[in-house]
């Protein structure tokens, strides 16, 4: 009995360690690259973090408050725009606003800014909206070299934080120096020392779980020895009535 409470306490810390990672939540419905969703949800799992798909309807529900970060793939800006809406535009803004993490690549990138922008032109559809008014606010940290205009930018959103790119997630994960610039930016949307106010809550529930198992093992073990002592009381009792 006392093994297997050993085995409830383990398990119990195990799962309190797993939940002080960030989770990130992958966007990946009608419209978006299963390449770029792919290799995203591939990347951060090796980078240590817990990947989370969630489509549309999932955002749109709230299903973004149990997340750390949320990242938009290469995809159709047309399309996210018609399945996120209204509805999910305001809870990506509320979920960054209040501290949440954002990621974008590629033509998920031209979705977050004022104006969709790709291949050369203005697309009609609506944008998220997540970039600053005030360009003195981002910080540019990747130009392309035939155009010299930002590939790579951050910014701040509220009490949130964001990185856009033009490049694609798959050209990023093909070299060493993409996937380390990718696993700084993930780490300074979701800081590990400046955990999120969902990722606060989550660790909670987690304490909770470690606060029963705890007393499930103590149980046990309580319930162990009083067996045991039980079997020795039943063994002195029946050698003292046996006849020899």
């Amino acid at each position: 009995m006392i093994d297997k409470a050993a085995i409830y306490i383990a398990i119990g810390a195990m799962l309190a360690l797993g939940g002080c990672r960030a989770v990130i939540a992958v966007y990946r419905d009608e419209g978006t690259s299963r390449e770029s969703a792919a290799a995203g949800s591939s990347m951060f799992r090796r980078m240590g973090y817990k990947a989370r798909i969630l489509n549309a309807s999932e955002i749109r529900s709230g299903k973004l408050a149990g997340c750390d970060v949320l990242y938009i793939p290469d995809g159709d800006p047309y399309a996210y725009a018609r399945k996120l809406r209204l509805k999910g535009y305001g809870n990506i803004w509320s979920f960054v606003g209040s501290g949440g993490g954002f990621i974008a690549v590629g033509r998920g990138a031209a979705f977050a800014s004022k104006l969709v922008y790709c291949d050369g032109e203005t697309l009609p559809t609506m944008p998220l909206r997540l970039f600053p008014d005030d360009e003195a606010d981002v910080t540019v940290i990747g130009a392309y070299e035939n155009t010299r205009s930002a590939g790579m930018v951050t910014f701040e959103f509220g009490d949130g934080r964001a990185f856009l790119t033009g490049l694609n997630f798959s050209a990023l994960d093909e070299s060493g120096a993409g996937r380390n610039l990718m696993q700084r930016a993930t780490t300074w949307v979701a800081p590990v020392n400046e955990p999120s106010p969902h990722h606060a809550r989550r660790t909670l529930c987690l304490a909770c779980l470690l606060v029963y198992l705890a007393g499930l093992a103590a149980f046990l073990m309580i319930k162990a020895k009083l067996k045991d002592r039980g079997t020795q009381r039943s063994a002195i009792s029946f050698f003292q009535k046996s006849t020899w």
